[in-house]
């Protein structure tokens, strides 16, 4: 569906449309790539997702009131993992 969309049907859009759907998907993913999302993710873990299939339980210890918003995204990054 994501790939029918940006093939299909986004090259018609009107440029504006255009923009803000590519402004509102950088401004999403922008987190990635630097600042405290990055460095959780994709700095030393020590652990990996497949541990799960080893019948380990992964706790993210991200608390909300300390982490805001972010300590939410990086949990349920890691949950779909």
């Amino acid at each position: 569906m994501t790939l029918d969309y940006f093939l299909n049907h986004f090259p018609g859009l009107a440029n504006r449309t255009r923009s803000v759907v590519v402004s509102t998907f950088l401004s999403m993913t922008d987190g990635l790539l630097r600042g405290l999302l990055q460095e959780l993710l994709c700095g030393d873990l020590n652990v990996t997702p497949e541990m799960t299939h080893e019948g380990k339980i992964i706790i993210v210890d991200l608390p909300v009131k300390e982490y805001a918003e972010l300590g939410q995204y990086a949990q349920i990054i890691f949950k779909y993992l």
